[in-house]
């Protein structure tokens, strides 16, 4: 196995701070999850023998958008009871277990528990059969997949443990290539991946000890777009200012060590 490895070139690391307050951000939704900034000083690189290495230096947002809203779409409950159709939109909110329960059973014509021993909704009728629709959107957090499921002598609990936790990671992507995987397995645009470690409503404070950086193929950049995803791939809700601190450092490559890797060897092979 051959390990390709970078050299510094001894040239300082430039910062390039994003803040949605700034005025040169434009934003490419009405939201704070998509925003681009125009550099007025680009950043370029003198040859191809010379990559940029990119990081998060630090990272500041206030953790305040609701586990559940219509803007992630995942606010509908629908079913099917006597063969007619009812469907319950849930109000934008971050609920713990026994607030949604309440907030269901006041809502809904089905009698939902939870099981504190298990982690678990479960729903009944009196007296019919019933069935929760694929057109319900916030199966996950009610414990169930993206499918259609009929009650079982008037009964269905949930196939596993219900989830109102909301976003666990920020994935931070943008414009640039890079070389890390994506939530999906595929090479993709992603930055980093950011945990959230603060309780809703507090501010999440992040700073790169690990000093983690990865490489982009851009040699020449005008403008950043900066995109903040939920850990299902969704745009997160973001209704507050925050602020993103990138640190570019330039490294000499080896192309002859990248041209030797691309081609298989019969060690390769054999192994």
């Amino acid at each position: 196995m051959h390990i390709l490895t970078y050299t510094g070139t001894g040239e300082n690391p430039r910062k390039v701070p994003i803040n949605t307050s700034f005025p040169n951000i434009t934003f490419n939704d009405s939201n704070y999850n998509n925003v681009t900034v125009k550099l007025l000083t680009p950043l370029q690189l003198r040859d191809e023998k010379h990559d940029f290495f990119i990081s998060i230096s630090s990272f500041q947002i206030p953790i305040s958008w609701p586990t559940i809203s219509s803007y992630k779409g995942n606010n509908i409950f629908e079913y099917i009871l006597n063969s007619v159709t009812y469907s319950y939109t849930i109000p934008d909110g971050s609920y713990s277990a026994n607030d949604l329960k309440s907030l269901l059973n006041s809502n809904i014509l089905l009698t939902v528990s939870y099981s504190k021993t298990t982690g678990k909704y479960s729903f009944v009728h009196s007296t019919y059969e019933f069935q929760i629709t694929t057109n319900t959107t916030c199966y996950y957090e009610l414990g169930f997949e993206n499918e259609s499921y009929t009650s079982s002598s008037l009964l269905l609990t949930s196939i596993r443990p219900i989830d109102l936790s909301g976003t666990r990671s920020i994935y931070i992507k943008s414009n640039l290539s890079t070389d890390n995987i994506d939530r999906t397995g595929k090479k993709s645009n992603l930055i980093d991946i950011i945990p959230i470690d603060v309780n809703n409503f507090d501010i999440l404070r992040y700073r790169n000890q690990e000093g983690f950086r990865t490489r982009t193929n851009a040699h020449l950049i005008t403008d950043i777009n900066i995109i903040l995803e939920d850990d299902r791939g969704r745009y997160i809700d973001i209704n507050n200012d925050w602020e993103l601190v990138l640190e570019f450092n330039t490294i000499i490559n080896d192309r002859a060590t990248i041209d030797k890797i691309n081609q298989p060897n019969i060690e390769d092979v054999e192994n």
